[in-house]
């Protein structure tokens, strides 16, 4: 029973440590050297490792020149992805840029748009500007006033029979205080 299990190193036998567990070897024929037998046998042996070394060197060179394709594609590769990140960088940089400016242009184009349509409005009227009337003289209604201060500076042949005021209305200035001069 003490010897199916494995004996530590330490107790067993000197010889015991050095014996190859393995097939056991026959002893040579009678008549034969113990080394002839074996010679045949160590030939063939080597020109199988020398067969198998030569086909595996062969195999070995394809698969290296397939792996220097692989690497020369993958080069490529990563070369034309650098390309193409590089070109989507300026491309974005470029698209930022150009939102600013659109913003910008925007801007401006709906203030000259605005702009356009005052100066068009402005234009389709027949505008007069009075200067120089002293403060509070048009009393409770500029219209009435205005319109009776053209009548009567004014002569009546000059004035059509459709003569219409539409509005009128003071400037969007403070008034001066009293006694200021007039601004013209």
């Amino acid at each position: 029973m003490g010897r199916d299990k494995p004996v530590p190193p330490s107790r067993q036998s000197g010889m015991d440590r050095f014996t190859v567990p393995g097939p056991k070897t026959q002893p040579p024929e009678p008549g034969t050297m113990p080394g002839e037998a074996n010679t045949d046998k160590f030939a063939e042996i080597l020109s199988a490792i020398q067969a198998s070394r030569s086909a595996l060197e062969g195999q070995i060179g394809g698969v290296q020149m397939e792996v220097s394709l692989v690497r020369q594609d993958l080069r490529n590769v990563v070369d034309r992805v650098t390309e193409a990140e590089g070109r989507v960088s300026e491309l974005e940089d470029t698209l930022k840029e150009l939102g600013t400016t659109v913003r910008r242009l925007e801007a401006a184009s709906g203030a000259l748009e605005a702009r356009a349509e005052d100066a068009e409005n402005r234009a389709r009227r027949n505008n007069l500007r009075f200067i120089g009337f002293p403060e509070g003289t048009e009393g409770e209604s500029p219209e009435s006033f205005l319109e009776n201060w053209l009548k009567s500076w004014m002569p009546p042949q000059t004035l059509s029979p459709c003569f219409l005021l539409e509005r009128a209305h003071r400037s969007l200035q403070r008034r001066p205080p009293a006694g200021a001069p007039l601004a013209p």
